[in-house]
């Protein structure tokens, strides 16, 4: 056996009535000695993912298989096809969850809350996967992890939850649901549809996303950067903000913070609203081709310019309807440039 050899095996076996008998599940517990680089990488292509790191040694991954067919027999048929398999692949331990997407014609995941319909492929097979069509069948996954666990989760629909943990996260999958609750490091997330949500999280976040929200706190973060082409974006940070650049085509940002070190946010025709508690240290640009801008803040920065090519400038020193305004930095403090083609800038201090 190699280093990744499973320290203990429990086998548990659930039988899930619905009245008609229609649903058949297995759940499993297995451990693992964490691997020498301290990495793991996690396949799923469609489930449920609680991720908690803790102070621990090894790895322990509880883990449900679920099929519900509308019959008990073909239920159970289609869970005996479902496995987990792990690996060493570059001194990583890699866990792949198998569904057996040969014998459904659509996969339904009705566990999100959200509507859905895709079609995407998972190890070079097509797959259609739905909220509300099809046979249900899924993984849910429960892993403890040391703290300092470098992740990466790759899948297809999933609701994916990542607890306290310290190491480099990477997160990719279409659709479904997110949730940071107290992370650290470096953090990307890639993502169609998936809703974000943040809690207390620090160290440096990269998000790319399609359509998703994206909402909740922060608390220490060295760099802050996110593209989305229509998702609304709200964040709340209680500490500085070193670096920022959020770019969004259609959706609205809104950002609260104590402090700003520079950065840029861009839009297309979202609202931007920036509420700043304390000082802006760098230089912060702002441009939006037809949505509007409301700074409200009692930081010190200098405006260097506001420039709107059809939209009213609206602030306390100067008259409603100016296009273009420039304010001199009296203090050195930050910069601070906002453009706009059509939208309305205020600002309030």
């Amino acid at each position: 056996m190699n280093k990744f050899s499973v320290l203990s095996i429990l086998l548990v076996v659930t039988l899930v009535f619905s009245g008609a008998e229609e649903s058949f599940q297995r759940v499993l517990v297995r451990n693992f000695p964490a691997p020498e680089s301290g990495a793991i990488v996690i396949r799923n292509p469609v489930g449920l993912v609680t991720v908690r790191a803790a102070d621990r040694s090894d790895i322990e991954i509880r883990y449900r298989l679920y099929a519900d067919d509308g019959d008990f027999n073909k239920s159970r048929n289609l869970v005996a096809k479902m496995a987990m398999s792990t690996k060493e692949k570059d001194d990583t331990l890699q866990v792949d969850i198998e569904l057996p997407f040969e014998h459904i014609g659509k996969l339904k995941f009705p566990r999100l809350g959200s509507r859905f319909d895709i079609e995407s492929r998972w190890n070079g097979r097509s797959v259609k996967t739905s909220s509300h069509k099809g046979t249900e069948v899924f993984a849910e996954l429960e892993i403890s992890v040391p703290k300092n666990t470098a992740i990466i989760y790759e899948g297809i629909v999933a609701g994916v939850e990542f607890i306290e943990n310290s190491g480099s996260l990477g997160i990719a999958f279409e659709c479904g649901e997110i949730v940071l609750s107290r992370t650290s490091g470096m953090q990307k997330i890639s993502t169609g549809k998936a809703k974000i949500k943040t809690e207390d999280v620090s160290g440096s976040v990269e998000i790319a996303t399609g359509s998703a929200d994206i909402e909740g706190s922060v608390y220490s973060i060295d760099r802050l950067f996110i593209t989305s082409a229509s998702g609304n974006i709200e964040i709340e940070a209680a500490n500085k903000i070193q670096e920022l650049e959020i770019a969004v085509q259609s959706g609205n940002v809104e950002l609260n913070t104590v402090e700003i070190g520079g950065g840029e946010i861009s839009t297309v025709s979202g609202k931007v609203k920036l509420d700043i508690d304390s000082v802006l240290t760098g230089e912060l640009s702002i441009a939006t081709v037809s949505g509007n801008v409301k700074i409200v803040s009692e930081a010190a920065f200098a405006i260097e310019r506001h420039i709107t090519l059809s939209g009213a400038i609206s602030h306390p020193g100067i008259e409603g309807g100016t296009r273009t305004m420039e304010i001199d930095n009296p203090d050195g403090s930050g910069i601070l440039r906002i453009d706009t083609i059509s939208g309305d800038i205020k600002v309030d201090f």
